[in-house]
C-alpha cells in the first residue's frame, strides 16, 4: 500500500472522528433550538389562548371560546386545542381528535396539581409532541378546568431530517476533499522522490552507477535524498579501491606464477648443467684432441664442428643458469654472416 494512500486513509478516520463529533454537535445544537423556539411559541400561544378562555369563562360568553379556538384554527391550524372542564371531562376541541386523550389529561391534571403552566414533550427524542397545559380560573381565582395547546413536531423533525442529511453530505464532501488533498500532496511530495530513490536504488543493486538523486527541498526528503548520494559516491570510491586491489592481486599473482616458473626453471637449468655439463665437457675435451691429432683435413673439420657444437650447448646451459639467477642483461655486437655459416655447416 502506498504511503500516500496510507495517509489519506489516516487523514479519513481522522477526519470522520473530528467532523462527526462537530456534525453530531451541530446536530444537537440545532436540536435544542428548534426545542427553545417550539417552546417560546406554544408558551407565547398558550398564554394567549388561557387568558381569552379564562375571560370568556368569566364573562359566561360560551361563543367566545368557540370563537378563540376557531381563530386559532384559521391563523395556525398545527396547533390543537382542548379545554376540560373541572371533572376532565373534554367541553371543547378543536383540531385532531384522534389524540390520546389519557396523554392530556396526564398532562393536565399536572398543570392542576401543580397550579401553573406546565411544557411536556412526547415521542422518540421529545419529537412527537409538545404539549402546553394551564389551569384555568374565575374571577375569584377558582379552578374551573384546564385548557392543552398541542403541537405535532414533524416540522421539526423534518428540519432535523434536512440538517442532518445537509451536514452529513458536507462531511462526507469535506472528507473526500482532504482525502484526495492529502494523496495528491503524498504522492508528489512523498511518493514522486521515493520512486526515485526505489529506481536509483534498484540500478544500483544491479551494479550500475545511478544517476544522483536531487535533493530538491529542505525538509526529510531532502536529507534522505543527499545521504544516498553521499552513500553511492562512498560506493563508487570502494568500488574503485577494491577494482584497483583485484587488479594488483591479478598482477601479484601473475607475478608468482612468473616467479614458480622461473623456480621450475632454474631447478631444470641446475639438473641439466649437472647432468649434462660433466659428459658435455668429456665430449668436447675429446673432440678437441681429435682436432689437434687428425691428420686429415675432413676429419679435422669434422672434429672443429663437433667442438663449435658442444661449445654452444655449453653456452646454452650457462644462459639457462643465467636466466634462472635472474641477471641483468648484457647487450653485444655479433656477427650474423658467422653465425649463419656456422648453421649451414651445421646442416
Amino acid at each position: 500500500m502506498r504511503i500516500s494512500l496510507k495517509l489519506s486513509i489516516a487523514l479519513c478516520c481522522a477526519s470522520v472522528v473530528v467532523l462527526g463529533s462537530y456534525g453530531v454537535y451541530q446536530l444537537r445544537q440545532e436540536a435544542a433550538d428548534l426545542h427553545e423556539a417550539v417552546t417560546r411559541e406554544i408558551r407565547l400561544i398558550g398564554t394567549a389562548v388561557q387568558v381569552a378562555v379564562e375571560n370568556a369563562a368569566r364573562d359566561g360568553q360560551p361563543a367566545d371560546i368557540r370563537e378563540t379556538l376557531e381563530a386559532l384554527e384559521r391563523i395556525d391550524p398545527v396547533y390543537d386545542v382542548f379545554i376540560f372542564d373541572r371533572a376532565q371531562q373534554l367541553s371543547a376541541h378543536s383540531g385532531d381528535q384522534h389524540l390520546d386523550l389519557r396523554m392530556l389529561r396526564a398532562a393536565t391534571e399536572t398543570a392542576t396539581h401543580e397550579g401553573h403552566p406546565i411544557l411536556h414533550f412526547t415521542g422518540v427524542n421529545q419529537l412527537g409532541y409538545a404539549i402546553f397545559a394551564a389551569p384555568l380560573r374565575d374571577g375569584s381565582q377558582a379552578m374551573i378546568g384546564t385548557v392543552a395547546l398541542v403541537r405535532p413536531l414533524d416540522d421539526a423533525k423534518r428540519d432535523l431530517a434536512r440538517t442532518r442529511l445537509a451536514i452529513g453530505a458536507s462531511v462526507l464532501a469535506l472528507i473526500g476533499a482532504l482525502a484526495g488533498l492529502c494523496y495528491g500532496i503524498g504522492a508528489y511530495y512523498v511518493g514522486r522522490p521515493l520512486a526515485m530513490l526505489l529506481r536509483a536504488l534498484r540500478l544500483l543493486r544491479s551494479g550500475q552507477s545511478p544517476p544522483k538523486v536531487t535533493p530538491a527541498r529542505r525538509d526529510e526528503v531532502g536529507a534522505v535524498a543527499q545521504e544516498f548520494n553521499e552513500v553511492v559516491g562512498a560506493l563508487a570510491e570502494a568500488r574503485m579501491h577494491l577494482a584497483r586491489e583485484v587488479e594488483a592481486r591479478r598482477l601479484l599473482e601473475a607475478g608468482i606464477q612468473r616467479l614458480d616458473k622461473l623456480a621450475t626453471l632454474g631447478q631444470l637449468a641446475t639438473g641439466l648443467a649437472h647432468e649434462i655439463g660433466s659428459p658435455l665437457q668429456i665430449l668436447n675435451g675429446r673432440a678437441r684432441a681429435l682436432h689437434d691429432r687428425a691428420q686429415d683435413s675432413e676429419t679435422r673439420r669434422y672434429a672443429g664442428i663437433f667442438v663449435e657444437q658442444t661449445d654452444r650447448i655449453t653456452r646454452i646451459v650457462a644462459q639457462l643458469l643465467r636466466v634462472a639467477r635472474r641477471a641483468p642483461p648484457q647487450l653485444h655486437r655479433t656477427d650474423i654472416a658467422a653465425v649463419l655459416r656456422a648453421v649451414v655447416e651445421l646442416f
